[in-house]
């Protein structure tokens, strides 16, 4: 019933898609490049110009799908446990297109996979990062969570099938951002005791949202 309504009322497709778009944007502009956007605020609405942070939407589309059920009176956790199912597969596609396209390339490397990128201006043999990503925060989710739906009870616990989701990612994308080209305006930030990049700081709060969803005390 609840994949029908969602199918049927526009309005909540029209949520999803805006809130989705406006998070990512507006992730790319505070996380990635506050102080270029500070200083040429009407860049922020070239969307065709590229920039956009997943961790942003993230963000958006919880605020956003947290709006839709309120306004039509849906358990949150619910949808969002379907939508938790249903994202990773987004990821995966979205990371064959950055492929496809040419862009968020990985480190070089000396090893037989490599990939040389026409728009490198190095033209160095590079990790097909964004393959990896598709692979592992896309494709492999994607299959755990549905052989956990298909094989257990886990959606016995409302939530839990989210916070699972929140917590694959995080792990995930802290792992393949050591194979990714950190943002050549950002670098790495020197830690306490490790580099760590904007996608791995960002993965901390993902992963503890996660947590604190999968264990929280429930009624």
């Amino acid at each position: 019933m609840v994949v029908g309504f969602l199918l049927e009322e526009p309005v909540g497709f029209g949520v999803a898609v805006l809130s989705i778009i406006v998070g990512g944007r507006l992730g790319y502009v505070f996380f990635y490049n506050f102080g270029y956007f500070l200083h040429n605020p009407l860049e922020i609405f070239a969307v065709w110009q590229g920039g956009m942070s997943f961790h942003g939407g993230l963000i958006g589309s919880i605020l956003g799908l947290l709006i839709f059920c309120r306004k039509y009176k849906i358990e949150y956790l619910q949808i969002a446990d379907l939508f938790a199912i249903i994202s990773p597969m987004g990821i995966f596609f979205g990371r064959l297109a950055n492929f496809i396209n040419l862009e968020l390339y990985g480190r070089p490397t000396e090893g037989n996979f490599g990939f040389i990128f026409p728009n490198d201006p190095l033209l160095l043999p590079r990790h097909p990062s964004q393959l990896y990503e598709g692979i592992f925060e896309g494709l492999f989710i994607t299959i755990a969570l549905l052989l956990l739906a298909r094989y257990t009870k886990i959606q016995d616990k409302r939530g839990a099938l989210s916070g699972l989701f929140l917590v694959l990612y995080a792990i995930a994308r802290a792992i393949i951002e050591n194979f990714r080209e950190p943002d050549a305006h950002l670098g790495e930030f020197d830690l306490i005791l490790f580099s760590a990049t904007m996608g791995q700081l960002l993965s901390l709060p993902i992963m503890a949202l996660g947590l604190f969803v999968i264990f929280r005390k429930r009624s």
